[in-house]
């Protein structure tokens, strides 16, 4: 075998998250002694004395190709840092390759030679602890949908349904049915049979998809468009009861201002809170996402935060207490980066609680338990590509879970579970991952871009052809 002056030790990884170190972490799994890619020699480390005894490093980039990736090392070293490369051949059915710094035997150590590769310029780098990479629990269990329980049950009978909600009672399912031209609102149990029909409006009343069940599973909460006495079109905010009555309307806006997004109950269902986003630039010069909160029996608005601000609302910590993320401003050559804030709907007090590094544009984020954030990104160092990224808000510890290709195509919206489970689509597969570190794949064997998750993280409803389907997922 052809040998070449850059000797890179190299990791075979195969992506997996645990919690055990800051959230998330990277699973390790060792295969052939040597192997050889585009001339870069790679050596495994399967019983590397010096990988165990020393489990920390610092992830500098991930990058797709060979040449920048050898550059990036010849540059650290000039730079006096170990450097090695960590590819994931198993992930989706590309190849990323990971430059590393390191190993280090403490995480204090690495995390100061951390803030020396900052200063060079290296932000979006990461401390990584390889001790959990090398568990024998880190493979990835991966499924066929086709061989799952109940798999391609109809639970419609007609056509053109599509945004599935789960109940958190798990007895029923809301969707929106375009019938007749006219956009409803409609639940059906999670074995199939008789459509319920919540309420419908007619063309002047249009329902935008954005909708979500309160905890108790008795109301909605809901996003329109309709048109007002001067042909205006706005969207606003109603509340309904799950047999269609009480219909309420709790935010108004006159005129076309913002797109009402990600709507969150708190947990005792006294308040609302709502993104008001601007963030394609239809009606401001510059981009605008704002973290709203409301109280639902009043529609009294608490939070309508200032117009120069893009926030996205992450979740409910409390009955009281919202969590938010606004991005840091600068200029456009500054990496992206969010300070974590949160409200308290009782007393009106918004406090900062945090921030993040640079992790790329926000696309969504949710919160955990245990004070974790979830977030998906679009990458700054790779246009076109996307991140899941889990991130500490106490510790400030962030670390990426999932990386795509940017001809791969996006992430679908991050989805949690009641246990803390994170649930995403990308290609074909659906990703399952554990609080305690577990992780399945369910391969679907076409898009999945409309589904929706019990609040158990038990069972899956989708989207095809029009019609709704579900099925019981792997216990994780």
């Amino acid at each position: 075998m052809k040998s070449t002056s850059l000797q890179i030790q190299i990791l075979m990884v195969t992506l997996f998250s645990v919690f055990a170190f800051w959230g998330c972490d990277e699973w390790l799994t060792f295969d052939k002694p040597e192997v050889k890619v585009k001339g870069l020699q790679y050596a495994i480390a399967a019983g590397d004395s010096s990988i165990q005894a020393q489990p920390f490093s610092i992830q500098v980039a991930a990058l797709t190709s060979e040449p920048n990736a050898e550059a990036l090392v010849t540059s650290l070293e000039r730079a006096r840092f170990p450097v090695f490369v960590v590819t994931r051949p198993g992930q989706a059915v590309h190849e990323l390759l990971r430059v590393r710094v390191g190993p280090y035997a403490s995480e204090r150590e690495a995390s100061r030679q951390l803030l020396n590769l900052r200063e060079m310029g290296y932000e979006e780098a990461f401390v990584k602890n390889h001790v959990s990479e090398t568990e024998a629990a880190s493979e990835i269990r991966t499924f066929s949908a086709a061989d799952l329980p109940d798999n391609q049950k109809r639970l419609t009978t007609g056509d053109n349904c599509s945004h599935p909600r789960w109940s958190p009672t798990g007895r029923e399912i809301a969707f929106i049915r375009d019938f007749e031209g006219v956009k409803g609102l409609y639940s059906v149990g999670t074995g199939g049979g008789k459509l319920s029909k919540i309420m419908d409006r007619g063309p002047s009343f249009r329902l935008t998809g954005e909708f979500e069940w309160s905890p108790d599973g008795t109301k909605l909460a809901f996003a329109t468009r309709e048109m007002d006495a001067k042909f205006d079109a706005a969207e606003n905010l109603y509340v309904v009861g799950k047999d269609g009555a009480g219909l309420r309307r709790l935010y108004r806006q006159r005129g076309f201002g913002f797109h009402i997004k990600s709507i969150s109950w708190s947990p005792d269902g006294r308040h609302l809170a709502f993104d008001a986003d601007d963030s394609n630039g239809d009606g401001f010069a510059t981009p605008i996402r704002i973290s709203q909160v409301l109280e639902v029996a009043n529609a009294i608005p608490l939070r309508t935060g200032n117009l120069d601000k893009q926030q996205w609302t992450a979740g409910w910590a409390s009955n009281n207490t919202v969590i938010f993320v606004e991005k840091k401003s600068g200029g456009p050559r500054e990496k992206i980066s969010y300070v974590l804030k949160r409200f308290e709907a009782a007393t009106g007090h918004e406090a900062r609680v945090g921030a993040t590094g640079s992790i790329g544009e926000c696309v969504s984020v949710r919160l955990l338990p245990g004070g974790l954030l979830v977030f998906s990104v679009l990458a700054d160092s790779q246009p076109g590509a996307a991140r899941v990224v889990f991130h500490r808000v106490v510790s400030g510890g962030s670390f990426v879970l999932y990386e795509t290709l940017p001809e791969t195509g996006p992430i679908s919206p991050l989805q949690v579970s009641s246990e803390g489970l994170v649930f995403f689509a990308h290609e074909n597969q659906l990703w399952l991952n554990g609080v305690a570190g577990q992780k399945s794949i369910v391969d679907m064997s076409f898009p999945l871009t409309d589904f929706t998750v019990s609040a158990t993280g038990s069972r899956l409803c989708y989207v095809r052809d029009g019609n709704l389907f579900a099925f019981k997922l792997p216990d994780q």
